[in-house]
């Protein structure tokens, strides 16, 4: 799964945070490597906040949800990561990783990037 979405994560998105990062680093080694495989594209992560908790050595309880819908948001602002669908009672809500985006931003200064 996800080898060359991390590499590529790291080379565009190396100035985020280290919290948004890590998270980042995750969604990416989690989602498949491009082609894809069937039906599901590639840079699609579909893991729940349960287990973005767990990787993150976060407990399993509202304040790390929280926390990890903010991060989520910063990764979103940064143009790292886009909304693919919400989640419902069958599956998880499913983020596209932009592993490589076409223009790596200069500066993120907002996340405390240079």
């Amino acid at each position: 799964m996800g080898a060359s979405n991390v590499v590529a994560v790291m080379t565009s998105w190396g100035r985020l945070n280290p919290a948004p990062r890590m998270l980042l680093v995750h969604m990416a080694v989690t989602a498949l490597d491009p082609p894809g495989r069937d039906d599901v594209p590639a840079c699609l992560y579909w893991g729940s906040w349960e287990m973005q908790a767990s990787a993150m050595g976060y407990p399993l309880n509202r304040t790390s949800a929280r926390f990890l819908r903010k991060l989520r948001a910063k990764l979103v602002a940064a143009g790292a990561i886009e909304l693919d669908s919400l989640g419902t009672k069958a599956h998880s809500t499913r983020w596209m990783v932009n592993a490589m985006p076409a223009a790596a931003p200069q500066s993120l200064p907002w996340l405390g990037g240079t």
